[in-house]
């Protein structure tokens, strides 16, 4: 795993912090029990006033626009990203690729 910060020093809330802990955390889980990845790279970047928190992983990806009944991960990252106004988008392809996560906000919320 490697994890990057390309940030700036900045101010942002523990709630912001806890958040984006919580969605690294869910989407490192997923990765671990799905995607059979070898590779993960976390960046996280700050500008004045976006934050934004990128996952990849060399695994074997799968299509998010289907429904997973039971599974709230997805659901759950999506929740948290907004509470704070932000948003993730999760791009995959089936035939191996790379899912990536993103939390896109205004800082200082």
């Amino acid at each position: 795993m490697q994890v990057h910060n390309r940030s700036r020093s900045h101010e942002s809330s523990g709630y912001t912090k806890e958040i984006l802990y919580r969605i690294s955390q869910e989407a490192t889980h997923n990765i671990v029990k799905h995607a059979r990845a070898s590779q993960v790279t976390i960046n996280l970047q700050c500008s004045e006033d976006r934050i934004w928190l990128e996952i990849f992983d060399n695994g074997c990806g799968f299509d998010p626009t289907l429904g997973f009944l039971g599974h709230l991960g997805l659901k759950s990252m999506r929740e948290r990203a907004t509470r704070c106004q932000g948003e993730v988008q999760i791009d995959s392809a089936l035939a191996g690729g790379q899912a990536s996560g993103l939390l896109s906000r205004s800082k200082g919320k």
